[in-house]
């Protein structure tokens, strides 16, 4: 990246799709072309499946729970 700053703010890459469609592997595949390229790179993912708020929404997306709509909203948010 080229600019007068020395230290720049970087760049977001956000890759959207559904469930089971490689998103996944196309995202680490992404972060190791960028490493490669002697860039920084982080990998985020959304919900993050660890917390006990990505658990419920987990469960939600492979039916294993029920939730009402406005239930999944807010935990989404």
């Amino acid at each position: 990246m080229e600019g007068n700053n020395k230290e720049s703010r970087g760049a977001l890459i956000v890759l959207e799709g559904l469930d089971r469609s490689g998103k996944s592997s196309q995202c680490s595949r992404l972060v190791s072309y960028l490493e490669g390229q002697g860039l920084s790179a982080e990998l985020w993912r959304f919900p993050d499946r660890t917390t006990n708020v990505g658990q419920m929404i987990s469960a939600y997306l492979t039916n294993a729970s029920q939730l009402d709509d406005h239930t999944i909203h807010l935990l989404f948010s």
